[in-house]
């Protein structure tokens, strides 16, 4: 819960009375007779925690071991979040989002990232400190799901440019363009694009396309230990063809 959020308590039992509240810029609920209630930042079962024992002083029916009445607490309107899209994005600005929003589901609802922006260094700024970084490679490949981050009002994303650009082509069950970090291997590359197809040798070239003439041959045994640069372009060999004659 957060301010702007509107909450309905209902009481009912021997004692039923209805209330409708919207958490204040402070986060906190004023009620007649029970006073202000802080509520901000609780989740909906401890908020209702917090009012069953607030109210018990004067509902004494929601008290006691055996307690004749309830209470529970429903969400109302919804404060939509405020946040701001800079960089390589591909509608950069103020932008409303839902209240309950993650990175991920924040940059689909606003179109994503442009094909110049990087998807390996995606940075959340808040309160104008850097937060979070987050890889979308990692996050999709399932190395790294907890990364993902529910969003807050006034939370800047920025969007730098693309790291490097590599391209994998041949008997890889997904080839295309991939953007690699400076640390990462062809093992990372080949993890990245699900691996060798059914009809891959298991030997591959890379053809480093921005130094002239310098091409590497690799079997697996490499993979491990070789680095990518930017502009590098691996082709992953098929399995030579057999024809048989009778």
């Amino acid at each position: 819960l957060g301010p702007g959020d509107e909450i309905i308590i209902n009481i009912w039992g021997d004692t039923q009375v209805n209330y409708t509240n919207i958490i204040d810029r402070q986060g906190k609920i004023f009620i007649d007779k029970v006073g202000l209630i802080s509520l901000s930042g609780q989740t909906l079962q401890n908020a209702e925690e917090i009012l069953i024992n607030r109210f018990s002083y004067i509902y004494s029916t929601l008290a006691g071991k055996k307690p004749t009445s309830s209470l529970d607490i429903s969400l109302g309107e919804l404060k939509s979040l405020n946040v701001s899209l800079v960089g390589e994005v591909a509608q950069p600005g103020l932008h409303k989002i839902h209240p309950f929003s993650t990175l991920t589901t924040c940059l689909f609802q606003i179109g994503g990232v442009n094909t110049s922006g990087t998807l390996r260094n995606i940075q959340i700024y808040r309160k104008n400190k850097l937060f979070k970084t987050f890889d979308f490679y990692t996050f999709f490949t399932g190395l790294n799901f907890s990364q993902d981050t529910q969003l807050k009002d006034g939370d800047i994303i920025s969007i730098p440019p693309r790291i490097s650009t590599i391209e994998i082509q041949g008997a890889s069950n997904r080839v295309g363009y991939y953007e690699i970090l400076s640390t990462e291997t062809v093992a990372n590359a080949l993890e990245f694009s699900g691996g060798f197809s059914s009809d891959a040798s298991g030997i591959l070239v890379v053809d480093r396309a921005l130094i002239q003439d310098q091409i590497e041959y690799l079997e697996s045994s490499d993979f491990e230990t070789t680095s990518i640069k930017n502009g590098d372009v691996i082709t992953v060999f098929e399995k030579p063809s057999l024809s048989r004659s009778v």
